[in-house]
């Protein structure tokens, strides 16, 4: 299965608490799990100064190439 996850709530300013850390959480754990799904993290360009830490740590669980920045 294909799974496209917008990452917008982990950019946000509340990218520590609330939706950001569910997002976060909700992502490791799928990437942790071992079913056998294609994913995709899209995150906004127009939000920018948080892509690179995003990437770096969510890099350690998937193909960087997974990581889609759109503006």
């Amino acid at each position: 299965m294909r799974i496209v996850i917008d990452m917008q709530g982990l950019q946000a300013s509340n990218a520590k608490r609330g939706i950001g850390r569910y997002t976060s959480d909700l992502v490791k754990n799928l990437l942790d799990s071992k079913e056998n799904n294609e994913t995709f993290l899209l995150l906004n360009g127009m939000l920018s100064e948080i892509i690179s830490s995003i990437c770096n740590e969510f890099g350690r669980y998937m193909l960087k190439e997974n990581i889609v920045v759109w503006s």
